[in-house]
């Protein structure tokens, strides 16, 4: 049964897409809806390490601040 707060996505495919996701679920040992799931994961990771590799990237190339004094009283 599946949970209460699960949501059910209806998606159409076409011929070749629904043959080849089910080919692939069934070589994973996995329900269709599984498999999907697991697509859907992987995705998110891919993009979530995508992400963290261009902060990465932009940090190292950050030039550092420079201390700027403004010229107070006294000077």
């Amino acid at each position: 049964m599946a949970n209460p707060h699960d949501v059910r996505v209806v998606t159409c495919l076409t011929a070749d897409e629904f043959f080849s996701m089910q080919t692939m679920a069934d070589s994973e040992g996995m329900t269709q809806s599984a498999f999907i799931r697991h697509l859907l994961r992987l995705e998110a990771r891919r993009r979530a390490m995508a992400q963290v590799s261009e902060q990465q990237r932009l940090h190292a190339i950050e030039e550092p601040a420079q201390v700027v004094r403004s010229g107070g009283a006294g000077t």
